[in-house]
């Protein structure tokens, strides 16, 4: 018997879902990174820490879109 085919909204929480594990692992090595290195300039501390903030900011817009999209029921 032949597999279906996955929905395009599966298909699309699945890519969600991807896109926020991935942002939420780079989130976590830039912060292990600024603890485990105290000695980096300042100014490599501060990048990271708006990389930090500006990966959050695109995390909730996936999940804010996200959830538009289901009360959408799409």
């Amino acid at each position: 018997m032949p597999r279906k085919e996955p929905s395009a909204k599966l298909v699309r929480a699945r890519r969600y879902n991807r896109a926020n594990g991935q942002l939420k692992g780079m989130i976590t090595q830039l912060n292990y990174l600024k603890g485990e290195l105290p000695s980096l300039d300042y100014r490599i501390k501060s990048i990271m820490k708006d990389t930090v903030d500006n990966l959050w900011q695109i995390r909730q817009c996936i999940i804010d879109h996200q959830d538009k999209l289901i009360k959408e029921g799409k």
